[in-house]
């Protein structure tokens, strides 16, 4: 499993069970450029840990994850319930490692700040400026960040 000892503001605040969801998640679902901090950073971004949250826009959980992501996600990580912090883990995680494959297939560094610029708004956005999914990949870069 892997451990958890970091220093990011993130993995720090994360609780327990969270950090035993992501470390989880990351060995079953991993790739080298998505960190158990850029996890948690994004699990604390978007509901402060909390599972009991839904979006305007339908988006469930602590990942807030879109039911569309969930149904594209379910057959490959075995997620059932974006409310469960494992399930929400394990999609988060996939769907990050995909998005690092699709930056590195077309030459682009592989971040924290990019994979989350990617999260937020598509592979579109990446070398262009947009004022809140900026704002936002540099938010969870920063939390993600050591210490």
């Amino acid at each position: 499993m892997t451990d958890d000892v970091s220093t990011s503001r993130a993995w720090v605040a994360a609780p327990a069970a969270y950090k035993a969801a992501i470390a989880a998640a990351i060995d079953a679902h991993g790739c080298p450029e998505v960190s158990k901090d850029l996890v948690a950073a994004q699990f604390q971004y978007e509901s402060g840990f909390r599972a009991d949250v839904t979006s305007p826009a339908g988006a469930i959980g602590p990942a807030q994850i879109l039911p569309n992501t969930l149904e594209r996600y379910r057959a490959r990580t075995g997620a059932t319930d974006p409310t469960n912090p494992a399930d929400a883990a394990a999609i988060v995680v996939a769907v990050d490692c995909d998005h690092a494959a699709q930056l590195r297939g077309r030459s682009i560094a592989v971040t924290d700040e990019t994979i989350s610029k990617v999260w937020m708004g598509g592979m579109n956005v990446v070398g262009h400026a947009f004022p809140g999914v900026d704002r936002y990949a540099r938010e969870i870069a920063h939390a993600a960040a050591p210490e």
